[in-house]
């Protein structure tokens, strides 16, 4: 997951409008068997991250998927 940094931000404050849309392949240790060398945890910090700059920026939603596979069916 790509980290936001101040960077990003003013690359979203430059819009009228924003929309982030990112997939989750799984579920913690599936997540990281599916997309090697990622963190589950890391992922969930940037969400929590994003969450809080896009209260503070107008017109900025943010949208998760699941993405469904034979490797994750048995978590849904």
């Amino acid at each position: 997951m790509q980290p936001i940094n101040d960077w990003w931000i003013n690359v979203f404050e430059s819009f009228k409008s924003v929309t982030l849309i990112g997939s989750v392949d799984g579920l913690n240790s599936r997540y990281e068997y599916i997309r090697p060398g990622a963190s589950f945890d890391r992922a969930l910090q940037t969400v929590d991250q994003i969450e809080t700059i896009s209260k503070d920026i107008p017109n900025f939603h943010l949208m998760i998927f699941s993405t469904g596979q034979t490797l994750n069916a048995v978590q849904y």
